[in-house]
């Protein structure tokens, strides 16, 4: 595979004449607005934690919940032949256990999801984090000489452990493109456009954009063919998104001198999954036949994974579990995790009982 990236650690002051941050809500204050997660995630900050982190109050726990390769990840416009910095704080977060180790990996990809760009990190936790105690500051350059106009930054906790007594953290994430100054003047050209994204219903959720040329400089957002009405900044903000609001999203910018308008991009909201089964004691007889379902509402395809005593178990990973001769270890309780692309949802499914 052809590495249309240059990557590589950055230990000097790169100057150049203007870094513009292209993620949203890198430093999490806005909890998980813009980003994607899979696994575990968590948010950590007031009101339900002391301030935690680098910068503003919050910061976000990846591989929580005993969840391992659990990720983390945005999608952001991405002009060519710019050089960028990507920079990143992070922790291991131990508890009470100092001397464990978390490791992660923060990967650029393509939007055929091919690698352009890779960096492995580790830290050893030093027991309880408090303020910026144990985050440690990275950074490293990478140059887009492809033809991809976007692409996705995921940040992936590969801890042996897969986050067991040790979570990894992250906090205030950005890719900085080292562009040159832009010309207030000629036809509009877009330097920041929207991106697709997949949120949480009832989430809030912008999509920013930018253009240069002469001025005035006009903005029009578009939603499914139509205009919005009142839409008129270069920063689309919807609260509270509900699956009406799905769909594809355009903006147009416009001067004295032309018109122009993105490609579409599409807004996914999610549901996440509920499970509404209900909890039941289950008897069962040595050599018995014991069958176990979950039942679950939200946005599909889910995916499951079924414990025994809090522990995974390596064939439950089906919406019904089956034991097709109870023994005396298999007693104990059983629980269900269901996720979805947005969210997980995890409940106790039954207590089982074998007699002899």
């Amino acid at each position: 595979m052809k590495n249309l990236f240059t990557t590589a650690a950055v230990f000097v002051l790169v100057t150049c004449s203007h870094a513009q941050n292209l993620l949203v809500n890198g430093s999490f204050e806005y909890r998980a607005l813009g980003w994607t997660f899979t696994g575990g995630l968590s948010i950590l900050g007031p009101p339900s934690s002391p301030a935690l982190g680098v910068e503003g109050t919050n910061c976000a726990s990846i591989g929580g919940a005993d969840i391992p390769n659990s990720t983390l990840s945005q999608s952001f416009s991405l002009p060519t032949n710019t050089d960028y910095l990507l920079t990143f704080n992070e922790a291991a977060n131990g508890d009470n256990y100092p001397g464990r180790t978390a490791s992660g990996r923060i990967d650029v990809l393509a939007p055929d999801n091919s690698l352009l760009a890779s960096y492995s990190f580790t830290n050893i936790s030093p027991g309880p984090l408090a303020g910026t105690n144990g985050f440690i500051k990275h950074t490293f350059s990478f140059t887009n000489s492809s033809n991809a106009d976007f692409a996705t930054v995921r940040i992936t906790d590969t801890s042996a452990n897969g986050g067991v007594a040790v979570d990894l953290m992250v906090d205030d994430v950005s890719v900085l493109a080292m562009v040159p100054p832009v010309l207030e003047s000629g036809p509009p050209v877009l330097i920041l456009w929207p991106t697709n994204q997949t949120v949480l219903v009832g989430s809030d959720v912008f999509l920013p954009a930018e253009a240069t040329g002469a001025h005035p400089m006009r903005y029009q957002w578009w939603f499914n063919g139509h205009k919005l009405p009142r839409q008129t900044n270069s920063v689309l903000s919807r609260t509270n998104i509900q699956l009406r609001s799905r769909g594809r999203y355009q903006i147009e910018a416009k001067n004295s001198l032309a018109t122009i308008r993105t490609e579409p991009v599409r807004i996914k909201v999610v549901i996440p999954p509920h499970i509404i089964t209900r909890q039941r004691a289950i008897t069962a007889e040595t050599g018995g036949r014991v069958v176990l379902s979950a039942t679950a509402t939200g946005s599909k395809p889910f995916r499951y994974q079924w414990l025994k005593d809090g522990d995974a178990i390596a064939t439950g990973t089906n919406r019904i579990f089956r034991i097709s001769s109870a023994q005396a270890e298999d007693a104990g309780t059983y629980s269900v995790r269901v996720a979805n692309i947005g969210a997980t949802d995890e409940k106790t499914i039954a207590e089982l009982t074998v007699t002899p």
